[in-house]
């Protein structure tokens, strides 16, 4: 079966949804580092918009753990994220195979 858009894993709350892009809200509840979603390796993360008094800094407070290829997020942190996924996955490999 042939796919027309790149597809990735969110993993929220427990259920996988697939997505060609996905806006997602996460929430820091811990004083630690929370992961709030699982991405496909290349994926783009961007703040969409900022939902607590916290100050959402990328890389002190949010940010892209690319050895386990998810968003985390600590320290307050409430925020919007919009995630993309590569734009070869999975679609050009399958169209570059022939499938």
């Amino acid at each position: 079966m042939s796919t027309l858009f790149p597809l990735f894993i969110l993993s929220l709350a427990g259920t996988t949804t697939l997505a060609s892009a996905a806006q997602i809200k996460c929430e820091s509840h811990q004083d630690g580092v929370e992961a709030c979603t699982t991405l496909l390796a290349g994926s783009r993360v961007r703040l969409l918009e900022q939902l607590g008094e916290t100050r959402c800094v990328e890389g002190q407070n949010w940010g892209v753990d690319t050895k386990r290829n998810s968003l985390w997020i600590s320290k307050g942190c409430r925020a919007l994220f919009d995630i993309t996924p590569p734009h070869d996955e999975p679609a050009t490999r399958e169209n570059a195979s022939g499938n």
